[in-house]
């Protein structure tokens, strides 16, 4: 009788888990490219410094947007514990990917502003 009225709660809090789940996964991913982009800014190199403050604004404003209260510092401070310096490369590779694919999308919509202009 007891495992029967556990049972609603039980799948409430599954039910209600799985898109967090899936919004923290992307979250995450978002908080280690806001990792590997500053790292990036702090670099001798100016072009690889400018590469870290394009990826750092965008991230930041990716999760900032989705919600605007939450403690960056706090979230931030927990992903530099649990990354390891050589899973770098591969988020950098990841989050370049993102940010090339938004750049050519800016790039096409800017094209297609411009033919209707003509």
């Amino acid at each position: 009788m007891r495992r029967f009225s556990l049972f609603p709660a039980l799948a409430f809090a599954l039910v209600g888990a799985g898109p967090g789940l899936a919004q923290s996964r992307a979250e995450r991913a978002d908080l280690e490219c806001i990792m590997v982009s500053f790292y990036m800014a702090s670099d001798e190199d100016p072009g690889t410094q400018e590469a870290g403050l394009i990826g750092s604004f965008y991230f930041l404003g990716k999760l900032q947007a989705a919600n605007p209260r939450r403690d960056l510092e706090a979230e931030l401070t927990r992903e530099m514990a649990r990354v390891k310096p050589g899973d770098f490369a591969a988020i950098g590779e990841r989050c370049l990917g993102e940010l090339e694919a938004r750049g050519k999308a800016l790039e096409i919509m800017g094209a297609n502003m411009e033919a209707k202009e003509r």
